[in-house]
């Protein structure tokens, strides 16, 4: 049967007016494709492979379709090992959804009753491109994807999630050393990483360790300094939780515990 789309996501399918080629963004490229090619958008309804192939073509990565795949692979690997049953995929939006797409096809696979909530950065999106990456999601077909579109601020919309689910993993989508820890620091402040939680990141590809790292495992004392130093947002995390590293790929960390001031 065939996707319903609502009369806002038809509107998307359809190019504007006047398009200047060259200032469209890799989402509008896309879907201009889409809405030239009928059967090509058809092929894509409940197929994520065949999804994900055409962002691999209309959204190329710094980093070789390999090099992510495999990254991808360890943590479904590691996922099969913990069969977490709800995860929360939060940071950046810079591959039109390829990563949670990937991911959470694999993660419905092996768990069938996972929950993938996917929550973005919107302040580096524009609010048209959320709404076509959010459309790809449900043109892939997999239901286990809860995407947001929050009419509410993105921290009431995180502290309503956090009062309604335990999440068990949180997907850190890499952006830089700067805004990682940001990130970070708002789940602790908001409570989304507790204890026996599972946290890594995806779409890094470094080899070596970085700002992010040194923050989760330094001593409380200097986790506080550190927090202070990284401090671009009003959330200043919670240097009382502790981490253990798990492993270098993925970058993936355990909150072991929370210690009592």
């Amino acid at each position: 049967m065939s996707t319903m789309l609502s009369e806002e996501e038809q509107f998307l399918l359809l190019p504007k007016a006047i398009v200047n080629p060259a200032r469209a963004s890799v989402y509008e490229r896309l879907f201009f494709r889409l809405k030239e090619d009928s059967m090509l958008c058809s092929s894509i309804e409940n197929n994520p492979d065949i999804l994900l192939k055409l962002i691999e073509d209309y959204a190329p990565s710094q980093s070789s379709v390999d090099q992510r795949r495999e990254q991808y692979s360890e943590i479904v690997q590691r996922f099969s090992e913990g069969n977490p049953a709800c995860v929360l995929y939060f940071g950046v939006e810079e591959d039109c959804g390829y990563s949670i797409i990937y991911l959470s096809k694999e993660f419905a696979r092996i768990k069938p009753d996972v929950r993938v909530y996917a929550v973005y950065d919107i302040t580096r999106i524009s609010r048209r491109d959320l709404l076509m990456v959010n459309l790809l999601m449900k043109l892939s077909g997999i239901k286990q994807i809860q995407i947001f579109d929050a009419v509410s601020t993105l921290e009431s919309f995180l502290a309503d999630l956090n009062r309604n689910h335990r999440f068990e993993w949180v997907i850190l989508n890499h952006e830089n050393n700067t805004k990682d820890i940001d990130n970070v620091k708002m789940l602790e402040t908001l409570s989304l990483i507790q204890p026996r939680m599972t946290m890594l990141k995806v779409n890094d590809f470094s080899d070596e360790g970085d700002d992010l790292e040194t923050y989760l495992l330094s001593t409380p004392m200097i986790k506080r300094l550190y927090s202070m130093e990284f401090s671009v947002s009003k959330y200043l995390g919670r240097w009382n939780l502790l981490y253990d590293k798990v492993s270098d790929m993925p970058k993936l960390y355990k909150c072991t515990e929370f210690l009592d001031s």
